[in-house]
């Protein structure tokens, strides 16, 4: 688990550098009991960020860079409830690349994204949240 949570914190560090090039307030909790990880402040409007590493699922016919839908709590993988964050960000650490996603669009989702061309309308779209 350790492991898991320094990668995402990789990640979570790469969201808040690229949203502070936008001269945005950032904050970070003290903890990952919450269902965001950062929050952000746009015109006096604080806006609840959760982060999500990408990465390559490659035990598939063809392999994709993929995002989780879901969380882990007690061991176990849940859905966010609503209301737990606004947008989802995902972070392709290795190309430094970011898919901005309302929690509307995201709760369609079960379990996981693949962040193909379909998905490329929200690939550092920065528009959809600032």
């Amino acid at each position: 688990m350790r492991e898991t949570v320094v990668r995402g914190n990789v990640a979570e560090l790469m969201v808040a550098a690229e949203i502070s090039k936008f001269g945005i307030t950032i904050c970070l909790p003290f903890s990952h009991i919450a269902g965001y990880d950062l929050i952000i402040e746009i015109n006096e409007v604080l806006k609840k960020i959760q982060v999500k590493r990408a990465y390559m699922r490659s035990n598939v016919i063809t392999p994709a860079l993929v995002i989780e839908t879901r969380r882990v709590v007690r061991g176990k993988l849940v859905p966010y409830q609503k209301g737990s964050f606004d947008f989802l960000i995902a972070c392709d650490v290795k190309e430094n690349n970011f898919w901005i996603f309302p929690y509307k669009m995201i709760s369609k989702y079960k379990s996981r994204i693949q962040l193909g061309k379909k998905m490329d309308v929200y690939k550092n779209n920065w528009s959809i949240i600032i």
